[in-house]
């Protein structure tokens, strides 16, 4: 869920072509919601299920590290930096420096 395979990688994994993995890719994005981080599509289920994580994570912690990201998710630097850095820029997460903080935009239910 996490751990998505890089888009580019699709077609030999599908055996398909490189212009079908680009049709399927554009129509995830923009009918069903899939998220393009980085090389990778997340579905819009798995980035909720990350902001509950990172929810449960600052009930009770002010600051996030990338290795507790890491942790959370069971993913290599790969992965986590991407992630990280599209939640830094939609504002769920604020950057400072090696650390997050809760951002504006991460709702999480009391």
């Amino acid at each position: 869920e996490f751990r998505p395979p890089e888009v580019k990688e699709l077609h030999k994994i599908l055996n398909i072509s490189e212009d079908d993995v680009s049709l399927i890719a554009s129509y995830l994005t923009s009918v069903e919601g899939f998220i393009k981080i980085g090389d990778f599509l997340f579905s819009p289920e798995s980035i909720e299920r990350i902001k509950g994580i990172l929810c449960s994570h600052f009930s009770s912690k002010k600051t996030l590290s990338i290795g507790e990201f890491k942790n959370y998710l069971s993913v290599t630097r790969k992965h986590v930096i991407p992630i990280l850095e599209y939640l830094d820029r939609e504002g769920v997460l604020v950057r400072s420096k090696n650390e997050r903080t809760k951002g504006e935009k991460l709702s999480c239910k009391s």
